[in-house]
């Protein structure tokens, strides 16, 4: 009688866990990643050459701040924009030329609260956490030039702002949009920004300039508009 057939050595040990395995090769993964993102943003800071190094540190942890998919929500604590800084007090003292106060906006209340944004990292955590709508207002509260003194060389969140802003525009808010626009395009990446825009987003961006165009036919001619329409067509 033939003997049965012996099974083969995998050459794998039964004891291995493959679930510990997968999981530590994630978290090796995770923090290669990290390294790579924080190292690059080093790299950044020091080309841009910051002022002070509680900036360099706010662009390095900026690095690790996730922005949120286009997919995702996040459902609004009450009405309105959500409360950014639960500790925010209402004070009288004289506002720091680098400060950029925030209307905190409650529906149906004229109570008006404000955050200060003062950083990039200040910004980028606060715009994460908002909706679409949002952040939509939050980019209409702050404008162009706002954006622009935050971010004079590149803002990571550039196709997201075409994204909210075509999604959520409103033809009130064309001479706002126009400007933060404008402005955008000043910043010292920009031609790079606009090179290399995902299909979605230059889709999103050349919504967003039909829209722009449609809501200022009845009104007299915006020259800001049409150098807007020229440097992103």
């Amino acid at each position: 009688m033939a003997n049965p057939p012996t099974q083969k050595s995998t050459g794998f040990s039964e004891n291995i866990n493959f679930k510990n395995v997968l999981k530590e090769a994630a978290s090796a993964r995770d923090a290669e990643d990290k390294y790579q993102r924080e190292n690059d943003a080093k790299f950044r800071a020091v080309y841009q050459k910051v002022a002070t190094y509680e900036e360099f540190c706010d662009i390095v942890l900026a690095s690790n701040l996730k922005p949120l998919d286009k997919s995702d929500s996040i459902p609004s604590a009450g009405a309105g924009l959500t409360p950014w800084n639960v500790n925010a007090t209402h004070t009288n003292k004289q506002q720091k030329s680098d400060e950029i106060l925030v209307p905190q906006i409650e529906s149906g209340s004229n109570n008006i609260e404000t955050i200060k944004i003062t950083s990039q990292a200040e910004f980028y955590k606060t715009y994460t956490k908002l909706t679409t709508d949002d952040k939509y207002l939050l980019l209409i509260q702050i404008g162009g030039d706002k954006l622009l003194s935050l971010f004079p060389t590149e803002i990571e969140v550039f196709e997201d702002i075409l994204f909210v802003l075509t999604l959520e525009y409103r033809d009130n808010d064309m001479d706002i949009i126009t400007n933060i626009l404008m402005c955008m395009s000043a910043m010292k990446r920009f031609s790079l920004a606009l090179q290399f825009l995902e299909k979605p987003s230059r889709t999103d961006l050349s919504n967003l300039l039909k829209l722009l165009t449609v809501s200022a036919r009845d009104k007299t001619q915006n020259d800001e508009l049409v150098k807007v329409v020229s440097i992103y067509s």
